[in-house]
């Protein structure tokens, strides 16, 4: 058992190297009116400066706070001489690590300062992540991801400081790169007046950074992907994506709260697309395998709606075989707008190279609008311009859908991920006539004379919410799809459902037409007689 002594607090001094940067002064009066009524109850620790007889001497009796100064210092305002004390003989590493773990197992320490304590830990106390976490009782991940605040930038860093922003900030910045982090920042910045959360922070992020795995047209296992990139470049001599720590579905610790296998560094990830394109060019043509460089741009459209480097190519569709003139093309850039075009860039495709190919100049060539360009076409390539936007629009229609499902599910108090975004609605902005009328609030018809005001009056506190929610969804159906398996929206249904009400709709708008453009049975009843 430690044996406990009193020593003048004349000879103690702080320790310099406390991992706390702050003291909360509240806090320290109240301890010291404590103390003043109670004394101190459990002694702090010390060590002995002095490591002889001589430097004794010299420095006089000089005792350093291992553990306790909050004690020491309240024990200063409370005008105390002499405070109980432990002495024990520990080296300067030993010191710093009874001192880390000592300050680290209270709540108040700030996360930054946290951090810094883990991170002399693992340099010079023989610790990892798991050891730290199991001596202050958390899982290797919080250890993880407070480390990971160490990489802050300054704004930042002063930001979480001062309290601007909160940890759930904090961490999901930490997670970035500097250059990241810095665009982030303005991000915050342009949104300041809306306030927004670390979820919508979070949300920000994947959609400006994350790029799937599943997705990748090159090699996630290929070391040597990125060999022939030029020495100068930022990512020459990068590993495979396998136990990259910026893969989400490697570093989980770190990212324990994305459930999708996502590479968070784009540059990197364009970057060996880039190396995938070049080595399967140079390998195609090792092998003596025709290959060109492709291009599906939305810019001065050829004859045929396809843009290359070299020629006006057609894109052969997958039952297109028996084609002479076929031949393998690497996909180097794609538009924004192209309909019916699924591949990504370095996916391999094929293309017929003759323009004059009997095949594929039997179908009749048609007028197709993308955009605001006219683009000349085969019928083959209307036909799947027209199915992908008959699904886009399945998809649309089931969303809409969706939105009614979840609102009608809704419950006091709102989940918070609804209300964050609620709060970030701008209310007056809201196109609540097509929303009303496609959510089946009120049918085009009560449009005229519809008071909406008399209407959200006779309305409870919680239908308002649940209408300003449902709202909310139906602008942002990003948002929607995340609730869609808690809230058990069957999109299967959903989607059969619309696809059957469009292509309804179609049929009525095709006998429409019909009937305008018919012929009367007795062209004469029509003829004006003068």
């Amino acid at each position: 058992m430690d044996k406990i002594t009193y020593l003048p607090l004349e000879e103690i001094i702080p320790n310099k190297n406390n991992p706390r940067s702050e003291v909360d002064k509240n806090n320290l009066t109240e301890l010291a009116d404590s103390i003043k009524a109670v004394g101190i109850i459990n002694p702090i620790t010390v060590r002995n400066l002095n490591k002889d007889a001589m430097q004794e001497a010299i420095n006089g009796n000089k005792f350093e706070i291992v553990s306790g100064e909050r004690r020491f210092k309240a024990a200063e305002i409370a005008g105390l001489k002499t405070i109980p004390v432990i002495i024990r003989d520990l080296s300067d590493d030993q010191m710093m690590e009874v001192l880390i773990i000592e300050n680290l197992q209270r709540k108040e320490i700030h996360p930054l300062d946290e951090a810094t304590g883990f991170n002399f830990l693992k340099k010079t106390g023989g610790y990892n992540d798991e050891t730290i976490g199991d001596k202050i009782g958390k899982p290797a991940s919080y250890v993880v991801k407070r480390l990971k605040l160490l990489n802050l930038i300054d704004p930042v860093k002063e930001s979480f400081r001062k309290n601007d922003l909160t940890l759930g900030h904090a961490l999901e910045f930490a997670r970035l790169n500097e250059k990241q982090q810095e665009k982030m920042v303005k991000w915050m910045e342009n949104n300041k007046y809306s306030n927004p959360t670390a979820s919508r922070l979070k949300d920000a992020i994947q959609q400006t950074f994350h790029l799937k795995i599943k997705d990748s047209v090159f090699d996630v296992d290929d070391d040597l992907l990125l060999e022939d990139l030029p020495h100068k470049h930022k990512y020459f001599g990068v590993l495979s994506c396998k136990m990259c720590p910026k893969r989400t579905g490697y570093n989980t610790n770190l990212f324990d709260d994305i459930t999708d296998d996502v590479c968070t560094d784009p540059e990197c990830y364009n970057a060996k697309v880039t190396a995938h394109i070049k080595k399967t060019v140079h390998t195609y043509g090792q092998q003596g395998k025709p290959i060109i460089e492709y291009q599906h741009v939305d810019a001065k459209p050829s004859k045929e709606g396809v843009f290359t480097k070299k020629s006006e190519l057609v894109l052969i569709g997958k039952g297109d075989k028996k084609c002479p003139s076929a031949i393998h093309a690497i996909v180097t850039k794609i538009g924004p707008y192209q309909y019916g075009f699924n591949n990504n860039v370095g996916d391999i495709i094929k293309i017929c190279k003759d323009p004059d190919c009997k095949i594929h100049k039997k179908e009749k060539a048609v007028n197709v609008q993308v955009g605001s360009s006219s683009v000349k076409m085969t019928e083959a390539e209307k036909k799947k311009i027209e199915k992908a936007k008959f699904e886009s629009q399945v998809t649309e229609l089931a969303q809409v859908k969706a939105v009614t499902v979840i609102t009608k599910k809704l419950k006091y108090p709102l989940d918070d991920m609804i209300l964050n975004e609620l709060i970030d609605t701008i209310i007056d902005s809201w196109d609540w006539q097509n929303y009303m009328v496609d959510c089946k609030f009120i049918t085009a018809d009560d449009l005229d004379g519809f008071d909406f005001a008399k209407y959200l009056s006779k309305q409870s506190n919680l239908d308002r919410l649940k209408l300003l929610a449902g709202y909310m969804l139906y602008d942002r159906t990003n948002l929607a799809s995340k609730l869609y398996k808690k809230y058990k929206v069957d999109m299967a249904k959903l989607k059969k459902e619309a696809r059957a009400e469009l292509k309804q709709l179609q049929k009525e708008e095709a006998k429409a037409v019909d009937k305008d453009l018919s012929i009367p049975e007795n062209p004469e009843d029509d003829v004006a007689v003068d």
